[in-house]
């Protein structure tokens, strides 16, 4: 798996691994899941509350996040440990 290379606030280098991604919502249809992992490679799981997946490269983050109009927002803290939450799509092929 890739890892990301960041400077911190004292210009050091550390590496960090490739946040996991989860997709707030209660339901994807089949069709969706089905082309995201064609254009990305991303397989999608549902838990609990959300819908998650880990990529294993950078280049599936950005295929998704061009590709799709999704609302995101990043979170490292002690409830979510390098997250990148997604909201609802406005694309016809993910309307429930």
């Amino acid at each position: 798996m890739e890892n990301l290379i960041l400077v911190n606030g004292n210009k050091q280098n550390y590496k960090r691994p490739l946040p996991k991604i989860e997709w707030i919502t209660g339901f994807i249809n089949k069709v969706a899941l089905a082309h995201i992992k064609e254009n990305t490679g991303l397989s999608f799981k549902k838990t609990a509350w959300t819908y998650e997946v880990q990529p294993t490269n950078s280049q599936q983050i950005v295929k998704l996040l061009m590709t799709y109009d999704f609302k995101t927002q990043y979170y490292d803290n002690t409830d979510h440990k390098n997250v990148i939450f997604i909201k609802k799509c406005t694309g016809e092929d993910f309307k429930d």
